[in-house]
């Protein structure tokens, strides 16, 4: 009987247990399935995390491509901005060992003396010859050119507020960075010099040249001096009215990243800047066309300053200037990277 019992008491527990009261190894399967779950659940969150993560990184690439692929936004309205120290200190105080060392750098005389009898142009409130500029911001063969004025201009005076800017991005070597004299000021014991910036970056008129500027323009910018296909191109030098220089001196691709290339990346003006202090073609002829124009100013200023003009490389490329026969009326035609077609033509004006 007490066996029979306890079977009876044993079946009713298991009753019990199945209803899910009191068997405890239902209860351990419980939690431990609960423990399962929670498993599963950790399990779970390290790849939601990580496939999000990837997703969004996803999108980053997507969006930098995607940018990358787009046209680069039109500059052309930006105001030009003040030269950074590092570039004016570096354009404006050039090594004068490495300006004689580089001579003429190789560069092709780009200095045409004007016809006997031709009148000096000097200022009349104090007698000083006067270097008259012609050009425009968008210009790239101004820009390259003005590489070499603001180096051999300041070795007789200083600029006041001269700002840096590019040429024009749609033009032949888009974006070729350079300096704008627009706004700005130069001053010297020596000389004056009076730049016209025509046309700025987008066409539009900038200055206008007086009467007695357009009269330069269209006598010496002009047959017999230059070809009549290339009467007002781009920039035009008058010095003084002895000497007079037209269009770039040397190949404005020197001024890009590859110079086989017109159209590959411009040099930034910090990387043209650091070049100019070390040997190269791009410092030969930025510094070469430099020393030509240098020694043409000497001739207007009568050698001054000595301390300048006395200096053997010039006095060699001065006397050039004599014995090369150039005394005008040659009508040359100026190479194709070097015309540049001024705004009558340009824009119909």
């Amino acid at each position: 009987m007490g066996s029979k019992r306890r079977r009876h008491e044993a079946v009713k527990e298991r009753q019990v247990d199945l209803d899910g009261t009191t068997d405890s190894s239902f209860k351990r399967h419980q939690l431990k399935g609960k423990k399962h779950s929670s498993y599963i659940v950790i399990r779970k969150r390290p790849w939601l995390f990580t496939g999000g993560l990837l997703g969004l990184i996803v999108v980053i690439i997507g969006i930098f491509i995607f940018l990358a692929n787009q046209p680069e936004a039109n500059n052309e309205g930006q105001a030009d901005s003040p030269v950074d120290a590092v570039t004016l200190k570096a354009v404006t105080q050039v090594d004068p060992i490495l300006l004689a060392s580089t001579g003429t750098g190789g560069v092709a005389n780009p200095v045409e003396k004007t016809r006997q009898g031709t009148s000096a142009l000097v200022d009349s409130s104090d007698g000083k010859p006067e270097i008259f500029y012609y050009g425009a911001e968008f210009c790239p063969n101004c820009a390259a050119e003005r590489w070499s004025m603001v180096v051999a201009l300041s070795r007789f005076g200083s600029f006041h507020d001269l700002k840096e800017t590019t040429s024009s991005s749609t033009d032949s070597y888009p974006a070729t960075s350079t300096f704008s004299f627009y706004g700005g000021s130069y001053t010297s014991p020596y000389l004056h010099f009076v730049p016209v910036e025509a046309v700025d970056r987008q066409g539009a008129v900038l200055q206008m040249p007086t009467d007695e500027q357009e009269n330069l323009i269209n006598t010496f910018d002009a047959p017999p001096y230059i070809a009549a296909q290339d009467a007002g191109s781009y920039p035009f030098i008058d010095i003084g009215n002895r000497y007079l220089m037209f269009g770039a001196s040397f190949n404005p691709a020197l001024l890009r990243t590859d110079p086989d290339d017109s159209q590959s990346d411009p040099l930034s003006h910090k990387e043209i800047a650091a070049e100019l202090g070390s040997v190269s073609q791009l410092t030969s002829a930025v510094l070469g066309t430099a020393n030509y124009l240098t020694a043409a100013i000497c001739a207007a200023t009568n050698n001054q300053p000595a301390r300048v003009c006395n200096d053997s490389s010039i006095q060699q490329i001065e006397a050039t200037f004599s014995q090369s026969g150039q005394t005008g009326g040659l009508g040359m035609v100026l190479p194709a990277f070097i015309r540049h077609r001024g705004k009558r033509n340009l824009f119909g004006g």
